[in-house]
């Protein structure tokens, strides 16, 4: 028996019944097949970044096997800039390559020493710790002060240990 092809089978039904294109306007189809190449676009990108296939924020994925470090997600702010995106890639960056949360001191010479891809980042050493970032598409400086406020309102995990080193 033999197996017809994707090609066999789009020539063959072809010539039996009405298509939908009869039906509907030529600028409609378009959009129809435009969209469906974006979803799958969006479905193939998620699948590569997270290796499995994408669900939405809102449904919970409990899996033995993952890491339980809570995501971060848009919606945990009301307003966002592009320092809130730099400093939430380095932060999943260092979890990433460390397997734990980092503090703010930390997170700050992680971002420093290897920014996040897309991104500008310098920063002020005094001594072994960093004094200040600067990052592209920020106005101003972030002092230690000014960072550690952001990180605590961000990660919602209070860096309670005292920044002794």
């Amino acid at each position: 028996m033999h197996m017809p092809t994707f090609i066999e089978w789009v020539e063959a039904t072809q010539n039996n019944g009405p298509k939908f294109i009869d039906y509907f306007n030529l600028n409609w189809v378009v959009a129809m097949q435009v969209q469906a190449l974006i979803w799958y676009k969006n479905t193939l990108k998620n699948i590569s970044e997270n290796g499995r296939p994408y669900f939405s924020p809102q449904i919970e994925v409990n899996s033995p096997e993952e890491n339980r470090v809570k995501n971060i997600t848009m919606k945990t702010l009301r307003r966002s800039n592009d320092g809130y995106g730099a400093i939430t890639l380095s932060f999943t960056a260092f979890v990433h390559e460390f397997s734990r949360k980092p503090q703010y001191g930390e997170l700050m010479l992680f971002m420093m020493e290897s920014p996040p891809d897309g991104f500008i980042v310098s920063g002020k050493k005094n001594g072994k710790k960093v004094s200040e970032l600067t990052i592209e598409g920020l106005e101003n400086s972030i002092d230690r002060g000014a960072f550690r406020k952001r990180f605590d309102r961000y990660f919602k995990n209070k860096d309670n240990k005292p920044d002794i080193s």
